[in-house]
């Protein structure tokens, strides 16, 4: 093999790369516990603008006093 082999040992290819499964898990707990918190955090956004709308509906929709 010649040292500019892309496809050599050091090119990252092989055991070396396959993460530890423990490593994994822990990776997926992390990757579910942050996309929980995105969707609480969209959802609360989705409530927040829900309850503006209403409120200016509401506002707009009172009479006028003359």
């Amino acid at each position: 093999m010649a040292a500019s082999d892309p496809h050599g040992p050091a090119s990252g290819d092989g055991p070396a790369d396959v993460p530890h499964p423990a490593i994994e898990r822990e990776r997926k707990r992390r990757q579910r516990g942050r996309s929980i918190a995105i969707a609480l955090v969209l959802g609360g956004l989705v409530v927040i603008f829900y309850v503006i709308t209403i409120l200016q509906m509401a506002n707009n929709a009172a009479p006028v006093p003359q």
